[in-house]
């Protein structure tokens, strides 16, 4: 699609501080700077000029830095307000640059990938090992930020005990599953803020999130960790790009589509939210997702809503339009969100909730049906062989099924996997 010249190095030479931290005098800075003015403005953009005439070149990615207001106005943004910035996640919805080209949040890979290269007595979060596997100087204490921000300061403290941070060893041995998981969701749900905003905007052309897989098992920015097991970004990111997504306007109520269908689409907005010690609430209004972007696809009466409360919403087509194919009833599309932080949540001391049944095998994939019986975050079916899932770390509303599908890596011969089911509100109820 385009060329690009160079990955941070006209940033690094205008705002990093290179020449100081390199001892550069004048002269070498000059030396230095018409070497990169011939390379990336002279040679590459000649040699491409004539072996590749018909896509663009870039010459320097992104093309100003993220702390310069024209950077979400003009070219492509590297946005790193979030994590190095510690800005909270609600600012991606209003930096929200022409092409996203850069921007990301850290989440621990999955235990089961850890603990292939880690040895049992190594696998607590402070151990030497386990900080080589972090390599950020200081991931853990960013991803302690923004834990704080949802499960509060007791909470986050607790979590950390538990998976060893601070002292020689965990406290319990799901301590480090737990921040794994935890840091997983946190990674997803605030990297959807930003790539919904971004799938929302009818004046943002694309955007690439940082980054898709790893070099070797990490804790990472990635979707996919080395074993190539699925982290809770890979699902979010999956559900934004879609052909039809939806998305939250800055009101709250308000239900937004992005399509890329070139016709319209009718059919019903089903909407439910569901208060901690209430009964479920909800209704349906009819709808029609728009092609393009930012369009309003219903406004919602969701106001007043107790911090804890769980909303659901669902778009049921009635036509196909696009060869999108939609079986009678079912949701083409989903959107949820939870109304206050994690700790205003029900935990689920006495078990998940949630049940899991597995159907009958089509070639290589095995069908699944997870049920909740009441409002449940962050579902996550954790298998005892690596395998991929067609959805995962979703939310559920009270008696709400979702059909999913399995594929094992080493496929079917091995049988039935093993499932257990990991929910953000249990996770709460340990760090109580």
């Amino acid at each position: 699609a385009l060329w690009c010249g160079n990955n941070e190095i006209a940033e690094g030479w205008a705002n990093w501080g290179w020449q100081g931290a390199h001892g550069y005098s004048a002269a070498d800075s000059a030396e230095a700077w018409a070497g990169y003015q011939a390379l990336f403005h002279g040679v590459l953009p000649e040699v491409l000029a004539e072996l590749d005439p018909g896509r663009p070149y870039w010459p320097s990615s992104p093309s100003i830095g993220w702390g310069h207001p024209e950077s979400l106005v003009r070219g492509d943004s590297h946005y790193w307000g979030v994590w190095w910035g510690l800005e909270p996640f609600e600012i991606y919805g209003e930096k929200v640059p022409r092409f996203a080209s850069e921007f990301g949040f850290q989440g621990y890979p999955d235990p089961g990938t850890l603990e292939a290269v880690v040895e049992e007595d190594d696998r607590w979060l402070g151990s030497p090992v386990m900080r080589a596997h972090q390599k950020h100087p200081t991931g853990v204490e960013t991803l302690r930020v923004y834990l704080e921000r949802e499960l509060g300061v007791t909470g986050t403290a607790r979590l950390l005990e538990r998976a060893g941070w601070s002292a020689r060893g965990p406290s319990d041995e799901d301590g480090v599953r737990d921040f794994a998981f935890l840091t997983q969701l946190l990674q997803a749900r605030g990297m959807e803020v930003a790539l919904r905003a971004h799938r929302m905007s009818p004046r943002t052309g694309g955007t690439l999130y940082w980054q898709l897989n790893d070099t070797w098992p990490v804790a990472s920015w990635s979707s996919l960790d080395h074993a190539l097991r699925t982290k809770g970004l890979h699902y979010a990111a999956r559900s934004a790009f879609a052909p039809v997504a939806l998305g939250w306007s800055a009101e709250g109520g308000g239900v937004l589509s992005a399509s890329d269908l070139e016709s319209t689409l009718r059919g019903r907005v089903e909407y439910a939210y569901a208060s901690p010690g209430e009964a479920m609430e909800g209704g349906v209004v009819e709808g029609a997702v728009l092609p393009g972007r930012g369009r309003v696809l219903a406004l919602l009466p969701l106001r007043d809503l107790r911090p804890g409360t769980l909303v659901g919403v669902r778009f049921v087509p009635v036509t196909r339009a696009g060869g999108v194919p939609s079986g009678e009833g079912e949701p083409l599309t989903r959107l949820t969100r939870v109304v206050g932080r994690w700790s205003d949540l029900d935990p689920h001391p006495e078990g998940s909730g949630v049940t899991v049944s597995l159907g009958d095998w089509s070639g290589d994939s095995l069908a699944v049906t997870v049920r909740a019986t009441r409002a449940t975050v962050g579902v996550h079916l954790e298998t005892d062989r690596r395998s991929l899932l067609s959805d995962d770390f979703f939310d559920l509303l009270p008696g709400e099924e979702r059909h999913l599908w399995l594929v094992p890596y080493d496929g079917p011969g091995g049988g039935r996997p093993g499932i257990e089911v990991w929910t953000l509100n249990e996770a709460l109820s340990r760090l109580r």
